[in-house]
């Protein structure tokens, strides 16, 4: 991982980070001078973390709403797109950027590296390349993420610093991705205290344990969050929860991102219906949220 920079001795006197404003003209210069803050004053480091490898930690308390980290984009590729041409693509950045690619974690898939390296001496591509270029391969498949938040069709990219982010499904930091893709930002969505982990959920939040614990695998994760702990004793009103907010997401008025249906005529029975519904939803997803007690444990 990229070494983080000391910080100054005035920037040791801030001990609260950067928190995020509302958009004005001044924009540019706003986000300009909060990537230099986060880089000369980061609030968090990179260190061990129980059974997860390394993984990010709070140096200071972080509040809620602001911003972590904001990450730039090491390597884009498109999905489907050949690893010869991803390896090229690496190959083009700079030496010490490579060796910290390299030393992600990986999670080797056996059959997909036999078959993938197969089709790489089929085209043409030398022995000694092709342990390369399937180590980066791993390198992409563990640590990348789609440029667009939950959006398996777009390109997917490298950030080096995002790649330590461990999983919780209870994490206590959501992702954004930045200008024209080339950057990613992690927001607090609650206060995290000196010293805690900083997480973000690799799957989507609404789902039963069962389906988590099933994605999950491809990353080797067995979660031990406390949503995942049948034994928490906040376990089974999570669980209950998320499985009224899935029951009204499937109201018949709604489709599938929980918006009124166009083109079809209702009675006002059925609207007032639907609208009780949408109400109940938000305050389930915003008790969902705001799981303070619960998140702390987590």
């Amino acid at each position: 991982m990229v070494a983080l920079s000391e910080p100054t001795s005035s920037a040791k006197h801030s001990r609260i980070a950067e928190k995020p404003r509302h958009e004005s003209r001044s924009c540019k210069n706003r986000h300009e001078q909060v990537n230099r803050l986060l880089a000369v004053n980061p609030p968090f480091e990179i260190r061990p973390s129980l059974n997860k490898g390394l993984g990010v930690f709070a140096r200071i308390p972080i509040p809620r709403a602001s911003i972590i980290i904001r990450d730039q984009l090491v390597l884009r590729y498109e999905q489907g797109e050949k690893p010869q041409q991803k390896y090229r693509r690496f190959l083009r950045l700079p030496t010490p950027i490579q060796e910290e690619v390299l030393k992600l974690a990986v999670l080797q898939d056996v059959k997909r590296s036999m078959a993938a390296g197969l089709k790489l001496l089929l085209d043409g591509v030398s022995k000694d390349v092709i342990a390369k270029v399937m180590h980066l391969e791993d390198v992409l498949s563990t640590n990348a993420f789609e440029i667009v938040v939950d959006d398996p069709q777009t390109p997917a990219g490298l950030f080096l610093t995002a790649s330590r982010l461990n999983h919780s499904c209870v994490p206590n930091a959501d992702r954004f991705c930045g200008n024209e893709s080339k950057s990613m930002s992690f927001v607090a969505n609650r206060d995290i205290t000196e010293g805690e982990e900083i997480t973000i959920s690799y799957i989507t939040h609404l789902k039963h344990r069962t389906e988590r614990q099933l994605e999950l695998r491809r990353w080797v994760i067995v979660c031990q969050c406390p949503v995942c702990d049948i034994d928490h004793p906040d376990s089974r009103a999570h669980e209950y929860r998320l499985k009224r907010i899935a029951r009204l997401y499937q109201d018949r008025c709604m489709d599938n991102s929980g918006r009124l249906e166009a083109g079809v005529g209702r009675s006002r029975n059925m609207l007032e219906l639907t609208a009780k519904r949408a109400r109940e939803r938000i305050m389930l997803l915003s008790e969902h949220c705001s799981f303070h007690k619960f998140l702390r444990q987590a």
